[in-house]
């Protein structure tokens, strides 16, 4: 069983057209972010990202030609756990992406392949009753400024 992350747009709460404004992140390895990195990052137009990549091989080029042809196995060792470990938190970093442009995670669910996880949320999501809290001045889903949101391994403060 694969397990995807939904995301919705923060603005997009109208019931028309629900699966037009929802994204699936499957969680774990990414392959086409092992084998084409850049093509992948483009195309999920992750700019921020895209940058931060770059810059990460541009500098491992400056530095194995730096050290030159000595430690260039060296290099090539480094290169390749670089981009092992990229493929591993390709998926995450598109989440942040998708944070950053406005999208939240309103569900994670499970299945055999994409379309089993996405007939699970629209399944699940036909029945579920909406969250209203009138303790919340802020409304559902949205945080109070100065409420700590504490989750994963790096807790963050309230933005």
């Amino acid at each position: 069983m694969k397990t995807y992350t939904v995301h919705r747009r923060r603005d997009a709460f109208s019931s028309d057209d629900e699966e037009a404004r929802i994204i699936l992140v499957k969680e774990g390895f990414n392959w086409p972010a092992l084998f084409f990195p850049l093509i992948w990052l483009l195309f999920r137009r992750m700019w921020l990202v895209t940058l931060a990549w770059l810059a990460v091989t541009v500098l491992i080029g400056v530095l194995g030609s730096w050290l030159g042809e000595a430690h260039e196995g060296s290099v090539t060792i480094v290169t390749i756990l670089v981009s092992i470990w990229f493929a591993f938190e390709a998926n995450a970093l598109r989440r942040w992406s998708l944070g950053r442009k406005g999208w939240e995670i309103v569900d994670i669910v499970s299945g055999e392949d994409r379309w089993q996880a996405e007939l699970s949320h629209f399944r699940r999501a036909e029945t579920a009753v909406p969250f209203t809290s009138a303790a919340s001045p802020h409304g559902a889903g949205r945080r109070a400024r100065g409420v700590p949101v504490v989750g994963g391994l790096f807790p963050e403060a309230g933005r």
